[in-house]
């Protein structure tokens, strides 16, 4: 039985599919916006359903008019795999497949579209979804696989200070939500540790922002052991030390999510990193060592870290024991 739904109605549902699907999972949307992966249930990351495939539009066009994110398109990749993600500049469809139901909607994948634009959509189910699947099976035979996606990033970034929102611009009047799309728990993303011992020079933090044009509001990091940028993911929590100040008894304490990152050769490595920082103070050298010690830390300059020792950092931020007025 086919039913309609609008505006309201669509979240619910496919947070409801999202979370219930265990063998199919199918989406193909010619827009893509900023953590939009968030309109589904966090449940897909903890429980993936067996097949996963997502088709987006993937253009420079599309890019720099905001209106496909190659971050979010990463994000996919780095969750799930490459060979999941497609992409085809032909399509127009929104589709939305969990198993036996499917939502055929205006709404392209984006927060905008489940909270504020007025959309519409037809939840089919059982024998209806046969000819969705068909449809959406021959669209993935034609679809091409993604391949790198960093000058798509660098075109982003260099075309998002041009734009005044983070996705399309067809509206500038403020439009009061239907809809609240609930923000995931920090416990999808993993938790990092990082000692920063050596100063980056002057010289790699110019060539690096010139050659990604990642605006200098993000913090920078560099020489990461290639193992761990391998591991890192895009939406990570880092946990910072840094020992690089002016102070030799002080040590930078930062909470952090990683927003990119980049294999450039530079005189201070090759694997970086930036981030947003969400927290952060300066404790002393003895308050690091109790810390370290209280979190089994060790010697590493690197390493993912276990729930309870990221608990353990969590804890002290949340303490927020501050040295003097270094209020970060």
């Amino acid at each position: 039985m086919a039913r309609f739904l609008s505006e309201e109605e669509l979240y619910p549902t496919i947070l409801k599919n999202s979370a219930n699907a265990k063998n199919i999972l199918w989406v193909c949307s010619p827009y893509l916006g900023l953590d939009s992966h968030e309109v589904f249930s966090e449940k897909i990351m903890e429980t993936p359903p067996k097949d996963i495939r997502f088709i987006f539009r993937l253009n420079t066009l599309a890019v720099r008019r905001g209106e496909v994110n190659p971050y979010e398109i990463e994000y996919f990749i780095e969750h799930f795999r490459r060979s999941n993600i497609k992409t085809n500049d032909a399509f127009h469809s929104k589709i939305y497949i969990f198993d036996d139901s499917a939502l055929v909607t205006s709404a392209n994948l984006s927060k905008r579209a489940f909270q504020t634009n007025i959309e519409a959509g037809v939840l089919l189910q059982q024998e209806q979804v046969r000819k969705v699947k068909s449809f959406f099976e021959s669209l993935w035979k034609i679809s091409k696989p993604i391949r790198n996606l960093d000058s798509y990033k660098s075109a982003w970034n260099k075309a998002k200070a041009k734009r005044k929102t983070s996705e399309d611009q067809y509206s500038k009047r403020t439009i009061t939500p239907h809809t609240r799309i609930k923000s995931w728990n920090e416990d999808t993303a993993n938790k990092w540790f990082i000692r920063v011992t050596e100063k980056m020079s002057t010289k790699t933090e110019n060539a690096l922002y010139k050659a990604t044009h990642w605006t200098r509001k993000l913090g920078l990091l560099a020489q990461l052991e290639r193992k761990t940028y391998e591991s890192l993911r895009l939406g990570d929590i880092v946990y910072i030390f840094d020992f690089t100040g002016k102070s030799k008894n002080l040590v930078k304490f930062e909470e952090a999510r990683v927003k990119d990152k980049c294999n450039i050769e530079t005189d201070d490595g090759n694997y970086h990193l930036v981030y947003e920082k969400t927290n952060g103070f300066a404790i002393k050298k003895n308050e690091f060592d109790q810390l370290s010690k209280k979190a089994r830390l060790g010697k590493a300059y690197e390493k993912v870290l276990d729930r309870k020792q990221a608990n353990i950092l969590r804890g002290a931020l949340g303490n927020q024991i501050l040295v003097g007025n270094d209020r970060r």
